[in-house]
């Protein structure tokens, strides 16, 4: 049998967080600052603010520039695993197309 490590633990909650709980939103909208909490097994893991600017500009051309920090720290087997990331990405503004994105 397969034991789930802390770390294992902490990337599942950071996928499930990146597909399932950041909003889509048109991407001509305006500017937007927004918190989210990061829930496992109904307990707060962590947090995400998400910010969006659409009058960015990225290598000379209008843009939608968004960034997303996240932070989780789970606590699995007496082992605690903390994340913490922060995703740039610049977007098309008339078609969402990715232009230019960055995990660290």
């Amino acid at each position: 049998m397969k034991t789930l490590t802390a770390f294992s633990v902490a990337r599942f909650a950071l996928a499930a967080l990146v597909l399932f709980a950041v909003p889509v939103r048109g991407f001509g909208a305006d500017n937007s600052d927004e918190y989210f909490g990061v829930y496992l097994s109904g307990s707060k893991v962590g947090w995400m603010h998400v910010q969006k600017n659409p009058t960015a500009t990225f290598a000379g051309k209008s843009a939608v520039r968004s960034q997303a920090d996240t932070q989780i720290t789970v606590n699995a087997l007496g082992t605690v695993a903390k994340t913490v990331s922060q995703t740039v990405s610049y977007n098309d503004p008339k078609t969402g197309a990715p232009l230019f994105t960055q995990t660290r």
